[in-house]
């Protein structure tokens, strides 16, 4: 029987980059069941998978930009046989341009902006040109792919909007693995902790998130906030901003761990948190966080986004609030009071989860290749 061969592009990925668990779960399995080919610029990948063939191009450095890695793919992919390309991530889009073959598999799980530079808030000449250009090979990239798994409703619409073929564009959620993520039984009695995994910005709620802390404080000096996956600078903000404020007892600021060590530090938790402002990234890709707390048995507070109102369902499994101090406190406060409430939340999330266990997602992303 023919292994099929597949070429999967990485620019930078790696498993200890944060919040792309999803992505590395789907290169890891095709790596497991397939012949592949990984093409990089991260070295550390001839570690991490060691049971494929990995290509670097150390002269593809960062001092000569992405341009020259994706000219590298082009050429090199031109004179490859495959059966299938694997764009691992969206920024990778260009480098299908010039490859003979139209059999080029996309996983979608952010927006194109993402990689723009506007989105960051760069209005120069030069960044709108960069977007410009960005966004053309985008389109002729979606344009010429044979599949497109979008992790959203929201995410498919926009590729949809680029270009893309409506019947080459599936919905594939990101998934997670129930098998690592599980309830606690070992929940504080001592405090009544929330728990924020991530690094905690403006565009994350940072700033409302410990306004609210001070409010909900001073009604329940036992609550504790805890923030998982902190960067050194953002814990110098986040550390001053909550002394000026008068609750750094009440913040618990953690750096990041691996993936498999996050469920340790949900187990005596009682609350999920997610906040996300309606950015174009934020408004198309649900944050892996709120599955995570899901199958811990966590209710989650949200605010009001459909990549968190698809998911979380008011008052069933977590509670939506707007995306202000007052509200998000009122929310965290009504749980913490109400026991019945809280762990009626708690069983419905272990249920809901239920539907994006990775298990079978993964298995229907490996037929996607067949």
């Amino acid at each position: 029987m023919h292994r099929k061969k597949i070429v999967i592009v990485i620019e930078y990925l790696t498993p200890e980059i944060k919040g792309l668990s999803d992505v590395w779960a789907r290169v890891e399995v095709l790596c497991a069941n397939f012949d592949v080919l990984v093409i990089t610029r991260a070295p550390q990948l001839k570690k991490s998978l060691k049971s494929s063939r990995v290509m670097v191009f150390p002269w593809s450095s960062k001092s000569m930009g992405s341009f020259a890695f994706y000219l590298s793919c082009w050429l090199f992919i031109w004179l490859l046989k495959y059966d299938w390309l694997f764009l691992a991530e969206m920024q990778d889009a260009p480098s299908v341009l010039f490859t003979r073959k139209n059999k080029t598999i996309f996983y979608g799980n952010v927006h194109p902006f993402q990689f723009s530079a506007v989105e960051e808030g760069h209005t120069s000449l030069r960044a709108r040109i960069k977007r410009f250009v960005y966004l053309q090979l985008v389109r002729l990239s979606l344009i010429r792919a044979r599949k497109i798994l979008a992790i959203s409703p929201q995410l498919r619409e926009v590729y949809i909007s680029l270009g893309a073929t409506p019947s080459r564009v599936t919905i594939q959620p990101m998934g997670v693995n129930l098998s690592l993520f599980s309830p606690g039984s070992n929940r504080s009695t001592d405090f009544f902790r929330c728990i924020y995994t991530g690094e905690l910005t403006r565009t994350r709620g940072s700033d409302e998130l410990m306004d609210a802390t001070k409010i909900v404080s001073g009604v329940l000096p036992s609550f504790r906030l805890r923030i998982l996956g902190v960067s050194n600078d953002n814990e110098t903000n986040l550390s001053a901003k909550a002394s000026k404020l008068g609750i750094r007892q009440n913040i618990e600021i953690l750096p990041s761990v691996g993936h498999s060590e996050v469920p340790n530090y949900l187990k005596d938790c009682h609350i999920g948190i997610s906040l996300l402002y309606p950015t174009a990234y934020y408004s198309c890709s649900p944050p892996t966080k709120i599955f995570e707390y899901m199958a811990s048995g966590l209710p989650v507070v949200a605010n009001r986004i459909s990549t968190h109102s698809d998911y979380i369902i008011h008052e069933r499994n977590g509670l939506i609030t707007e995306l202000n101090a007052e509200a998000i406190a009122a929310a965290i406060l009504r749980l913490a009071k109400d026991t019945d409430l809280r762990k009626c939340l708690s069983i419905y999330a272990q249920v809901d989860c239920r539907m994006f266990e990775e298990g079978p997602i993964i298995k229907s992303f490996i037929n996607e290749f067949e």
